[in-house]
């Protein structure tokens, strides 16, 4: 699944400069310059992977990818949980 940029990222041109980068020196550079702006900005690889199991914005969820989250059924509504009050 591709992601989407955020729209805070849209003004650095990421996918230009990933071009150039790519264009001077192939994956192996793109590669390199990944590593070093995830340094740069003080991530370790752990840091990175996590991002990858973020979960999308409320408004961009659907119930069968929230439900398996929950180890709910998703051919089930909402009224399989359990009721709480506040």
């Amino acid at each position: 699944m591709k992601r989407k940029y955020e729209p805070e990222l849209e003004e650095f041109a990421l996918g230009a400069l990933c071009d150039k980068i790519r264009s001077k020196g192939g994956n192996d550079l793109a590669a390199i310059a990944i590593l070093d702006l995830a340094r740069l900005a003080g991530l370790s690889i752990t840091d990175l992977e996590k991002q990858k199991g973020v979960l999308p914005a409320f408004a961009n969820a659907i119930w069968s990818d929230v439900a398996a989250k929950f180890d709910l059924d998703p051919s089930r509504d909402v009224y399989q949980l359990d009721i709480f009050s506040v």
